[in-house]
């Protein structure tokens, strides 16, 4: 039964065991993603850093990514985020992240041109082009972060205000260094094959097929 098989290492719980199980798992197909996996006295842990890529029409993807970054500050590790389209201090959790310890947090492009009338068209590119360079230079340096959340940057590539070419080489650089989550709707294809995790949220039922106007502290 998948749902017994422990996520800790209990006292009687030996080496010759995690194997047997382990090989299991991989017969299954379970684990096949994740691989290496490594064993030590506490528990087990995944060595391969990974891309995540959140995805799809539904509400949550956002949602999903702030969750994830409250997760890994959680075990002390260094988390790193890129927003994109998200405005200038109007999203609840904006007031939030920017004040925790451990994220380093940047925001670009703050007005799509489809999203706010008076946007520029020319200046979302050269924003977009901007959060790419931070990126360029997160990928340069030496190991900096444990998570890297790239905000909307989907539509950046969906959009061609970033090409997607050059995003995926740096995802190249970037994915041994630490784990990488992507979010925003129709991601490109050739992200969703280099990425080993890809979550669509698919809308169901949402109030504003309604006509509900969006709600302070649910969307934004």
């Amino acid at each position: 039964d998948l749902h017994s098989f422990p996520t800790r290492r209990s006292s009687d719980l030996n080496l010759s065991v995690f194997q047997s199980r382990k090989a299991l798992l991989r017969e299954r197909g379970i684990i096949s993603v994740y691989r290496p996996l490594s064993f030590i006295g506490s528990g087990f842990f995944m060595e391969k850093k990974m891309i995540m890529v959140n995805t799809g029409d539904g509400k949550g993807k956002t949602t999903a990514s702030i969750g994830q970054i409250i997760r890994s500050l959680g075990h002390g590790n260094k988390v790193c985020l890129i927003q994109l389209f998200k405005g200038e201090d109007f999203y609840g959790e904006q007031k939030i992240l920017a004040k925790l310890e451990g994220l380093d947090f940047y925001s670009y492009a703050s007005r799509h041109p489809f999203c706010v009338k008076n946007a520029s068209p020319d200046e979302t590119p050269q924003q977009c082009l901007f959060a790419l360079k931070k990126l360029a230079e997160i990928a340069s340096a030496p190991k900096r972060y444990d998570l890297i959340v790239l905000e909307e940057f989907n539509i950046a590539l969906r959009d061609n205000f970033i090409e997607t070419g050059a995003f995926l080489e740096l995802l190249k650089k970037l994915s041994g260094k630490a784990d990488i989550i992507i979010t925003g709707r129709g991601a490109p294809q050739k992200l969703q094959d280099m990425a080993d995790l890809v979550t669509e949220m698919k809308e169901i039922k949402h109030p504003y097929r309604k006509g509900v106007p969006a709600k302070k502290g649910i969307e934004f």
